[in-house]
């Protein structure tokens, strides 16, 4: 199997760094971009499989950019990589596309098993957060 095009949004470019350096033997990131609008616009051009977005970007914040990016189509599945720790913010970032929900916090590992998770259409949600989370929305 080829490994996953994955496409980075975070503006912390120290972060970036060393979340690329980490998934690089096991996925192909395709690019990065520091805010929503560059999120936006790579994706339309380099058509990731996966976005992994902070939700708190400059220009445009991650869940926007997600509504954004379903709004124009994207095939792409999005996981939001972030620190919030408030379930009001899982239930607003599935609501806005997302079918992963990884904390910042958490081991790298859980970082691949999210990606394989949204590939294979299933939702993937921080082991430290899925005891305070209702579940997934309903899609159509």
């Amino acid at each position: 199997m080829e490994r996953p095009r994955v496409l980075l949004g975070d503006d912390h470019v120290m972060f970036t760094d060393g979340l690329r350096s980490f998934l690089n033997p096991h996925v192909e990131v395709v690019g990065t971009a520091e805010d929503g609008e560059q999120v936006i616009t790579a994706v339309q051009r380099l058509h990731p499989d996966v976005v992994i977005l902070d939700i708190s970007m400059p220009v445009l914040n991650g869940i926007k950019a997600a509504r954004k990016l379903r709004e124009v189509g994207t095939s792409s599945k999005i996981i939001f990589c972030t620190m919030q720790t408030d379930p009001a913010f899982v239930t607003e970032a599935l609501n806005s596309g997302a079918t992963g929900y990884v904390l910042k916090t958490a081991a790298g590992s859980e970082m691949i098993a999210a990606i394989h998770e949204v590939i294979q259409g299933r939702t993937y949600i921080s082991v430290n957060m899925r005891s305070r989370v209702a579940g997934p929305p309903e899609r159509d």
